[in-house]
């Protein structure tokens, strides 16, 4: 099919074909623009034929145009009479018309041309007559041709591409004789031969298909006008065996009846097919002798299809009274119960690890580790299920659990064993040895009585004694409990244990406390939080070296936070746990009480411990 002219050579040559028509200028301007040439006075058959007609004089003026013609140009005949062809159709200069034209009026012979006018989007034939005083043209609409012979075109394209890109070996042969007029590449991969080798020979020659076989395959496509999907054993050239999918129909190539052959190799289908009937051979005998129980259930109804025995006899069932029925119907849970597994199954895509209880028929409870997965069976969703019977090993867990509650209980007694003998013994100290002193204090004080100077030295050395004892005897009950811990609260106890350590250890110590006024909390918990801040600040004055350190308490939501953090010369976290007895004392206070406790240090940037409590809050 021809092209539109665009390219700069052709416009090129319109231009000069147009030059040259502007040679032949009018040279009657006298004449009548609508007179036309005696030649056509009277002559009707021309307005009866199917082709456009229009003739041209020397000057390229109209001197007739039949009405189909005005139709095609899509002009009134009259008013083309006497008119320019160039001047009322100037596109056509860059067409191959102004060649044609130039050419007819030069060698004065006729031509035939085909040629596409774009302002119209139509394809046209024009059939040129020259005249020593013009040109006769006698022109057809044969865009609807053209575009059906495209369209032959495109479709002969698509199948040609179609047929040698398939992946699938496609080959023609004649019904007549069998031999091959056509084959593409997957083809010849498929069965090893070269494409000279195969052409014009017949698939029995090839020794692709027994004689037998073909004859029989020949017999069943014209009787059936085709085959699709038929499977069939074949053999490659070098006598491999190849398992094709043959489908076959019939077409006619140049005048002849063909049939026309796709085959796929599906070799590795079939042996995936033999490998899969393998895997479910060996699936089948993993499924019933594993020792953990095995369901496979219908996601859709939710019945069993298949249990293995370890299940039934987990679940004291026969298999026949499992196969068929729900887990709901067997009464291993409630519909509810079932209902909230298949919906945590949906939502997770499968279920891994589950801890669930069931019940087996005798109604006793048993506690399961439900793990399942789909999987597709003949089509259909269905769930593979493995339960692992934990029920033993849930009733150690328990009495474990119960074993450590009782040693987290005996703990806290031992801790509050502890903080109670030691305000006894704060209490025994400033009210005991305090009353002693002080009665010291006044008997030292009865010496006036004797001679004035030696009672004024002796009761002078008394007071001092009794002075710094008393002093002694209160800094050490302020060490063992500060009375304002039970007093005052937490804060206010923090407030002076800072104060009192910033003054004796020259360390500058920022505490900051939020949520926390006027709270009062558990003895536990504020005896806790005091000695762990307690034990932090007093290592930090130890052990780290450092200048400063930060103390925040804060109270969020169900937790009571501390941290502690210090610019010290830090260490190794891990040993430090295991070597230090106030770390490792620190952390078993907070598990006591189910919290956590974190330590961050490294050498020479410094410690951040951080200190989570449940909170139990008192009212006081």
């Amino acid at each position: 099919m021809k092209q539109k002219q665009t390219s700069t050579r052709a416009n090129r040559r319109g231009k000069q074909n147009s030059d040259k028509i502007a040679l032949n200028k009018e040279t009657s301007p006298h004449k009548k623009r609508n007179q036309k040439s005696a030649l056509f006075q009277g002559v009707s058959i021309l307005e009866q034929i199917s082709d456009g007609f229009f003739a041209l004089d020397a000057q390229m003026k109209y001197i007739y145009v039949n009405a189909r013609a005005g139709e095609l140009l899509r002009r009134k005949p009259a008013d083309l009479i006497g008119k320019n062809f160039w001047r009322e159709f100037p596109e056509a200069k860059d067409s191959s018309f102004a060649n044609a034209y130039v050419r007819a009026l030069e060698t004065q012979e006729p031509a035939v041309i085909e040629d596409y006018y774009a302002p119209f989007d139509r394809w046209f034939e024009n059939r040129i007559f020259p005249s020593k005083d013009g040109l006769f043209i006698f022109f057809t609409d044969i865009t609807e041709r053209k575009r059906a012979e495209e369209a032959l075109r495109q479709s002969n394209e698509r199948f040609s591409n179609a047929f040698h890109t398939s992946p699938a070996g496609m080959v023609i042969a004649r019904i007549s004789d069998g031999r091959i007029i056509e084959v593409n590449e997957a083809f010849l991969d498929i069965f090893g031969y070269s494409r000279e080798e195969v052409m014009g020979r017949t698939s029995t020659e090839l020794n692709i298909i027994h004689p037998e076989d073909r004859t029989k395959l020949i017999q069943t496509q014209l009787a059936t006008g085709g085959l699709r999907n038929a499977e069939l054993a074949s053999r490659s050239k070098s006598g491999k065996p190849v398992h094709l999918l043959f489908s076959s129909a019939p077409i006619e190539m140049e005048g002849e009846a063909c049939f026309i052959t796709s085959v796929l190799d599906v070799t590795a289908r079939k042996q995936a097919e033999e490998a899969l009937r393998l895997s479910e051979e060996r699936f089948s005998s993993a499924f019933h002798a594993s020792p953990a129980g095995m369901t496979i259930t219908r996601i859709s109804d939710g019945k069993f299809v298949d249990a293995n025995e370890s299940f039934c006899r987990m679940f004291e069932f026969t298999r026949d009274e499992v196969i068929g029925h729900t887990s709901t119907e067997l009464n291993m849970w409630t519909p509810e119960e079932r209902k909230g597994l298949i919906d945590e199954q949906t939502r997770s895509g499968g279920l891994h690890d589950f801890e669930l209880q069931a019940r087996a028929k005798s109604g006793r409870v048993v506690n399961i580790l439900f793990s399942s997965k789909p999987m597709e069976i003949g089509g259909e969703t269905h769930h593979i299920t493995t339960m692992i019977d934990i029920t033993e090993r849930k009733r150690v867990e328990e009495e474990l659990r119960l074993s450590r509650d009782r040693l987290a209980g005996l703990s806290r007694q031992l801790v509050n064993a502890h903080e109670t003998e030691s305000r006894a013994i704060g209490r025994e100290l400033h009210d005991q040895i305090g009353q002693m002193l002080t009665a010291l204090k006044i008997t030292m004080e009865t010496a006036i009585s004797l001679p004035p100077e030696q009672a004024r030295e002796k009761n002078k050395r008394g007071q001092q004694i009794v002075a710094d004892l008393l002093d002694r005897v209160s800094r050490l009950s302020l060490e063992l409990r500060p009375p304002m811990l039970d007093d005052l609260g937490l804060i206010p106890a923090l407030l002076w244990h800072i104060n009192r350590y910033q003054e004796q250890t020259n360390i500058a110590v920022e505490f900051k406390h939020s949520g926390m006024d006027g709270k009062r909390f558990d003895f536990e918990i504020e005896t806790t939080v005091y000695r762990i801040v307690q034990e932090s600040l007093t290592n930090v004055a130890r052990h780290a070296h450092a200048t400063r350190a930060r103390l925040e308490v804060r109270l969020r939501g169900e937790l009571l936070e501390i941290q502690i953090e210090d610019d010290g010369q830090g260490f190794d976290p891990q040993v430090a746990l295991e070597q230090h007895r106030g770390l490792g004392g620190m952390r078993e206070r907070v598990r006591l009480l189910g919290g956590s406790f974190q330590i961050e240090s490294q050498i020479g940037k410094g410690t951040k411990e951080f200190i989570q409590l449940p909170l139990r809050e008192e009212t006081k």
